[in-house]
């Protein structure tokens, strides 16, 4: 299991080093921004709240990333004409050129996996994958109940 952690870790974002200029902006980027720009590629726009819940985040820590892509031009945000408490995302047509350039890279680097295996055997990583994926978020979601239970303690009056 340890190999296969380091391993992972090691090598999750190499495909994306293939291209010079996708390597020169995720110097500029963390994990969590570059899964809010796919987010966003795939959505179009979205709320805070929207984004900070797909993302699994504190809506306050998704206000330090969307400050950091706004401050390299990948992102904007505007007030919501219909209710102005609401702050709406999108990508900027830099924000759209590189996260249309990572998703490539993507596809290409899942296309080699395709092509490496039959078509049993990639069916097979896929229902594999979808099965750690749900251990994972089952996992995930018992941690937040345990935090949120309160248990009843009957007091007795004397």
């Amino acid at each position: 299991m340890n190999q296969l952690l380091s391993l992972f870790l090691k090598n999750w974002m190499k495909p994306l080093l293939i291209d010079q200029e996708i390597d020169e902006t995720l110097k500029k980027v963390t994990r969590s921004e570059l899964i809010a720009l796919i987010i966003l590629k795939q959505r179009g726009e979205a709320t805070m709240s929207q984004l900070a819940s797909e993302m699994g985040l504190q809506k306050s820590t998704l206000t330090n990333i969307r400050q950091r892509l706004t401050k390299h031009g990948l992102i904007q945000h505007y007030r919501d004409a219909n209710d102005q408490r609401i702050i709406r995302i999108s990508l900027t047509e830099d924000g759209e050129e590189f996260a249309d350039r990572v998703l490539e890279t993507m596809s290409r680097v899942l296309q080699k996996i395709k092509d490496a295996l039959t078509s049993d055997e990639l069916e097979q990583l896929i229902n594999l994958l979808l099965k750690v994926a749900k251990v994972v978020q089952t996992t995930e979601q018992e941690q937040k109940d345990e935090h949120t239970t309160f248990k009843r303690i009957k007091i007795e009056d004397e």
